[in-house]
């Protein structure tokens, strides 16, 4: 059981650098209209996807608690959203949806909705449409 949980939380991590690699990227190759509030990478997505996985492991547990994570990253997300649009004014909304689908893929490796090939592959079509 241990080790089944470490699994999943470092491919968690991994899939979430992995998405964070490339948004990092492209933030240092695509100027910006105004200057950014701050900068999501490697390692927001990977700490968000991790932080999905975990979501999902105290899902199995206790579904109410998991709730009010996500909820609370949703929230989160979103505010995050308006004030770097409000300081920034740029008002694309990429980055913030991949930041979303991150949570959901770590929170999709730890309950095991759906197999973990099925789960790559899901990252690898946002890291190709991103």
């Amino acid at each position: 059981m241990a080790n089944g949980v470490i699994y999943q939380l470092a491919l968690a991590f991994l899939l979430g650098a992995f998405i964070g690699l490339e948004r990092q990227i492209h933030e240092k190759t695509e100027p910006k209209q105004g200057k950014s509030f701050s900068f999501l990478g490697l390692r927001t997505f990977a700490l968000t996807t991790s932080l999905g996985a975990i979501s999902g492991i105290i899902y199995l547990q206790n579904p109410a608690l998991s709730l009010v994570i996500s909820v609370a990253f949703v929230l989160f997300a979103f505010g995050y959203y308006v004030f770097d649009s409000l300081f920034s004014k740029d008002f694309g909304i990429t980055t913030e949806i991949a930041l979303l689908y991150s949570y959901i893929i770590g929170v999709l490796i730890t309950t095991s909705a759906l197999p973990v090939q099925i789960i790559i592959g899901i990252t690898v079509i946002l890291v190709l449409v991103l």
